[in-house]
């Protein structure tokens, strides 16, 4: 009899979120250096080929690695399953299948554009990130996130050493070649990290329980995934920057994406933590086992998201002015629309990873379908009519549509419970400490972060006095921290 791992979800959510939090740190000092070394213009170029490969990705992997990770989790946690070996291999052998025509469709595409960046430059980009990309996940899907918190240490530090060199004598071609570079060292360890924990897996199989791959259904999946990924990220990534570049500069296109930068200072970082659930849901027997496990976690997420977006949802203006300067400042305008559906949109990804995790690619397939409808019919709309803050309304309106739908078939179909009252009470509290304090340590980016930490701390004391949270969950954190970090040693 094989003997299953057991998967603690506190455990590896927090081993998740070290994994990646740096690389968002990484992220941000990037956007930091840039936006003042570099011209608007060439600003908002370097923000632009980076949405297009993501598009790229989407488009060419057609969900093929999210239904690949989810095999991947069952087999490690059902070990008589597929044989590990070959299913890598298969991974592997299809990402260089994938990158090549979507190499075609980029060179072709940054030709015939208005792109200052050599062509060879942006190819090395796109396959030294989809090799990444492809390795990400089934580092992630076999639970490995120690190797992963090395790799997004080492990386972006080596990275961000080369930007500081060179970007004042290569200019925008320094940025293009720091992120290749961090791409390909990422790959080595992590890859590296991946073999070992294969072998002992392997080594833990016989020969004699290993069974055939079922491709057709991991095709299915690919394909209800893919079609669903596309879809979904017309409404949350930065899709609209095709329709905006043919009415706007570059220079207007950099002031746009300063609202997603910040965004993403703390929608990055959060939307990572419930990624986890996606390979939790993927490893459990039965739903009902699963229903309290997702209820504690949303309420809990939601009252991190919370305090975070509502933070900085009050002090837009002061981020905008200290960290990109007044030159950027209209972008303030566009984050605070668009962190009115992003707070809940955030919280969103904890169902959201939920149903990929449960294999509900239909409803996913039908939601990311009726929300990409509404958002391209109002985007097209808004941007003649409203200019750059109606696209922010539209994708906000969009984002909110769609978690309503996520809340109701989960509540509704899948029997699991929405914990809406702490959420409400989280919402509330958040408001009234951040709100009233608005205006008091704004003067620089580190009295603004003394002034979070201060509110938080005030926030989790209050949360915790009121069970708002977990009490029983706390202590178990607190437990699983130290551990974690003792590993390191």
């Amino acid at each position: 009899m094989s003997h299953k791992p057991s998967i603690q979800l506190v455990n590896i959510t927090i081993l998740n979120f070290l994994a990646r939090i740096f690389f968002y740190v990484f992220l941000f000092a990037v956007s930091y250096i840039t936006s003042r070394k570099l011209s608007a213009s060439h600003f908002g170029e370097v923000q632009y080929i980076n949405t297009a490969i993501n598009f790229a990705w989407l488009f060419f992997s057609f969900g093929f690695p999210t239904a690949l990770s989810r095999i991947f989790t069952k087999q490690i946690i059902d070990r008589n399953k597929p044989a590990l070996k070959r299913l890598l291999l298969s991974s592997c052998i299809s990402s260089v299948l994938i990158t090549t025509p979507a190499v075609s469709l980029i060179y072709y595409g940054f030709n015939a554009s208005v792109l200052t960046v050599p062509v060879w430059h942006l190819i090395a980009l796109l396959c030294s990130q989809f090799v990444l990309n492809f390795t990400q996940l089934l580092n992630y899907a076999a639970f490995n996130y120690k190797n992963a918190f090395l790799a997004n240490a080492i990386a972006p530090a080596i990275g961000i050493v080369y930007l500081i060199i060179f970007l004042p004598c290569r200019n925008i071609l320094a940025c293009i070649e720091m992120f290749t570079l961090v791409n390909i060292i990422m790959v080595i360890i992590l890859g590296i990290g991946l073999i070992k924990k294969i072998k002992v897996l392997n080594d833990q199989l016989n020969e004699t329980e290993k069974q055939p791959i079922d491709w057709h259904k991991i095709g299915v999946k690919s394909l209800f995934f893919g079609v669903s990924a596309i879809l979904a990220s017309l409404v949350w990534q930065r899709s609209e920057f095709f329709v905006l570049k043919h009415y706007f500069t570059f220079e207007a296109l950099a002031v746009y994406s300063i609202s997603f930068t910040l965004l993403s200072l703390i929608a990055e970082p959060l939307k990572l933590i419930p990624s986890v659930l996606l390979n939790y849901f993927a490893g459990i027997k039965t739903q009902t086992h699963g229903s309290q496990q997702f209820s504690m976690f949303l309420q809990h997420y939601c009252w991190l998201v919370v305090f975070a977006g509502i933070f900085m949802a009050s002090h837009t203006v002061v981020l905008v002015e200290i960290i990109y300067t007044s030159k950027y400042i209209e972008s303030a305008d566009y984050l605070k629309i668009l962190l009115i559906g992003m707070i809940p949109g955030i919280c969103s990804y904890a169902v959201m990873n939920t149903h990929v995790g449960l294999g509900k690619s239909t409803f996913l397939l039908i939601q990311d379908f009726i929300t990409a409808t509404i958002f391209m019919l109002l985007l097209f709309w808004f941007v003649q009519t409203a200019n750059m803050q109606g696209v922010a309304w539209a994708k906000t309106i969009a984002v909110i549509f769609s978690v309503s739908m996520g809340l109701v078939y989960t509540h509704y179909q899948l029997k699991f419970h929405i914990p809406f009252q702490p959420i409400i009470f989280s919402v509330l509290l958040a408001s009234s400490l951040i709100v009233t304090t608005q205006f008091i340590m704004i003067g620089s980016l580190f009295l603004l972060a003394s002034k979070g930490v201060i509110l938080f701390g005030l926030y989790v004391f209050v949360s915790y006095k009121l069970r708002i949270v977990n009490h029983s969950l706390f202590n178990r954190m607190k437990h699983d921290v130290i551990v974690q970090f003792s590993k390191f040693k």
